[in-house]
């Protein structure tokens, strides 16, 4: 799938007017790497990889939220849901070595 543009809306208003700091006209093709989004969005048993490609543009395009995002490694955290480089979190029960 050729990169699909994503258009985020709030109900009936434009994403815009609700968060004047995101990010607009980016395609997921060009932030994730591995990640194939269905179109129409299917239920999926396989969690996708959402950790960011290097040089996407939510690389260090985040504000600081104290206590939330502190902990980033560039020169400001990342949007999304990891910060680039960094290992990707282990949820849930730990086999015992």
């Amino acid at each position: 799938m050729e990169g699909i543009p994503y258009k985020a809306f709030i109900g009936d208003r434009d994403f815009r007017d609700i968060e004047p700091n995101g990010i607009e006209n980016i395609k997921l093709d060009n932030i994730f790497n591995r990640v194939d989004f269905t179109v129409p969005l299917k239920p999926v048993s396989i969690i996708p990889d959402l950790r960011l490609k290097k040089g996407a543009r939510v690389i260090d395009a985040a504000l600081v939220i104290p206590n939330i995002n502190d902990r980033y490694t560039g020169k400001s955290p990342d949007c999304g849901a990891y910060e680039f480089g960094l290992a990707v979190p282990h949820y849930g029960p730990r086999l015992r070595k």
